[in-house]
């Protein structure tokens, strides 16, 4: 394309005019400070603004794993239902929760209104039956409690047999032990003839809310025999077999043998020792013992130990109360 003469620049002109166009720019201290200061400002934006922009991505991305989260099933667990313990007739003993005599001897089955057998019986003023748990490895502190009235308290306190919070009338008349119960019954235990009892004291052996009668069977003086009766029903007291591993005796034997227990309302603590060293010592070995409402059951492993005579002669007592 042709240009005119008159609009073409000649080389000076246009040398000029570039020369007026980059004069203005000019670099100066005045301007870096500017420039730079601006830069400071944005580089103390940038990290607040980067760190709250963590923040909230954080959060969307909390929200989102809870909104996706699927929400668990709901379980409901039944728990199963309880033990259910029910009384059943006692079987293999006497009238009510068993029957043996001092010197260990166990006497047959019987029931209200049948010929009891030779030795201890219980007599009842009123008409009952004795039950319990016959169920072998099934242990309440209750058992049987389906023929008792409900007691008031547990432990019972001292003398308190039908469990009301009063303390029972209890005599001895020869082989008869009596008690006048505070609800109005009278129950009686009749001994072999010839047993020489003791005033009974009561107890309770097991924390059930009825204490049991410890009576010494034996003559005072040298190692007596105990027994143990404990209420089964209005009206009816029973006798609670002796293990033959663990009876409960007390005092000393001239052939150097020995025996005590102690109560308390977990049970009894029997010891049995027999003299070494021409009676300057004893053997004595130690069963821990629990009521099951009409048997006695040991606990753990009798343990022996020897000890001075001064020290073993005092466990040689029953301490009930």
């Amino acid at each position: 394309m042709n240009v005119p003469e008159q609009d073409q620049l000649s080389p000076e002109e246009l040398s000029r005019l570039l020369r007026a166009a980059v004069e203005p720019v000019r670099p100066s201290a005045e301007g870096y400070q500017r420039i730079r200061a601006g830069v400071e400002r944005r580089n103390r934006w940038r990290i607040p603004l980067l760190a709250a922009g963590g923040v909230a991505m954080a959060g969307l991305i909390g929200l989102a794993v809870l909104l996706l989260r699927p929400e668990p099933k709901s379980v409901v667990v039944e728990p199963p239902p309880g033990l259910n313990v029910t009384g059943q007739t006692a079987q293999g003993s006497s009238t009510g929760a068993g029957s043996t005599d001092p010197n260990g001897s166990s006497h047959g089955p019987s029931s209200p209104g049948s010929t009891p057998p030779v030795g201890g019986t219980s007599t009842p003023a009123v008409s009952g039956s004795p039950t319990g748990p016959t169920s072998p490895g099934v242990r309440t502190s209750d058992a049987g409690s389906q023929t008792r009235p409900p007691a008031s308290g547990r432990p019972a306190r001292d003398g308190d047999i039908d469990g009301d919070g009063m303390a029972d009338e209890v005599s001895v008349s020869g082989p008869t032990v009596e008690v006048r119960m505070s609800r109005g019954e009278t129950a009686r235990y009749d001994f072999p003839a010839g047993s020489a009892l003791g005033s009974p004291a009561g107890f309770d052996l097991d924390g059930d809310g009825y204490s049991e009668l410890i009576v010494r069977t034996g003559p005072a003086g040298g190692l007596a025999d105990y027994a143990v009766l404990r209420f089964v029903s209005p009206g009816v007291v029973a006798m609670v077999p002796d293990l033959p591993s663990a009876r409960l005796a007390a005092g000393a034997s001239s052939g150097q043998t020995a025996a005590g227990f102690r109560c308390s309302h977990d049970g009894v603590t029997v010891v049995a020792g027999v003299a070494v060293d021409g009676g300057q010592s004893y053997t004595v070995t130690t069963t821990t013992l629990r009521l099951a409402f009409d048997r006695w059951e040991a606990v753990g492993t009798p343990t022996s130990a020897t000890m001075p005579a001064a020290e073993a002669t005092p466990l040689f007592t029953a301490d009930c109360g």
